[in-house]
């Protein structure tokens, strides 16, 4: 259980100064520069998190950019709102406040914050106490579910005598899973394809999930349900570009999958 920072603890940052890179202006890479600044002061539901990856991808180069002209309308209208480029993070959490439930300092954590670009990045932690213990218990009962369907999977039956008939399951190599995002929130789609995938022992499992709509981040909640299986090979792609690489082992994807699993939409029954 997290121990909640004080008030006093959760500004003890402020003043506290840290490396980043920072752009004052939009532009191409070469608006960057490496300065020294503040380090950020999280709120009630942030952590503080020791920057030990950043993840460099499309939504960072049109936040450096300005591009599109009408993103600066919620980003800056002559320079970036927030100096310190970069999104995805990984890194040891150092500080919680005063809401935060689901970390505590010394956690290693990825997920997505403003300004990756720095030693230290602020984070929220986005989903609640009623949605992670909801999640646990789906799982719960459909790997419950899935272990009873194994324990008959197996079967042998000697229909006279020394002739003998049975079936032996064992797990395919890999498996690729598909996670929608365009409308809505569907964590509960990765919890059905991927938990049947860790009880039966599939050795390679790999994630695409496609951003959210207007944004780069991936749902955080999709991103819980894949911690909780244990699944690390997850891939933010969209749609038919995922499930067409899946297969082929595209875009450096370490997995190449043997069998594709995704959401049957009304339109392709």
């Amino acid at each position: 259980m997290a121990v909640p920072a004080t008030a006093e603890q959760m500004t003890a940052t402020a003043g506290q100064r840290m490396r980043a890179i920072v752009q004052t202006e939009y532009g191409t890479a070469d608006v960057l520069r490496v300065a020294e600044i503040e380090r950020p002061v999280i709120g009630a539901d942030e952590v503080l998190v020791k920057v030990r990856a950043a993840g460099l991808d499309r939504g960072t180069w049109h936040l450096m950019a300005g591009m599109p002209y009408a993103a600066r309308l919620v980003v800056g209208l002559r320079a970036p709102k927030n100096p310190v480029p970069g999104l995805d993070v990984a890194g040891v959490v150092v500080a919680v406040g005063s809401e935060v439930t689901r970390f505590q300092p010394g956690d290693e954590v990825f997920g997505v914050s403003k300004g990756s670009f720095a030693e230290f990045a602020a984070a929220r932690e986005q989903v609640s106490t009623e949605l992670l213990e909801a999640i646990r218990m789906g799982i719960d009962n459909i790997r419950r579910y899935n272990e009873r369907v194994l324990r008959d999977a197996d079967w042998t039956e000697e229909l006279s005598p020394g002739v003998w008939v049975g079936e032996q399951t064992s797990p395919i190599v890999s498996a690729g899973l598909f996670i929608p995002s365009g409308k809505g929130s569907f964590p509960s789609v990765l919890m059905q394809i991927g938990t049947p995938a860790v009880v039966a022992g599939v050795p390679q499992v790999a994630v695409v999930v496609p951003p959210k709509p207007g944004g780069s981040a991936v749902d955080p909640a999709v991103l819980v349900v894949a911690d909780e299986l244990g699944l690390h090979d997850v891939f933010r792609v969209n749609g038919p570009a995922g499930i067409a690489a899946l297969p082929r082992s595209k875009l450096n994807m370490r997995p190449v999958c043997e069998k594709t699993e995704r959401p049957v939409q009304p339109s392709l029954m």
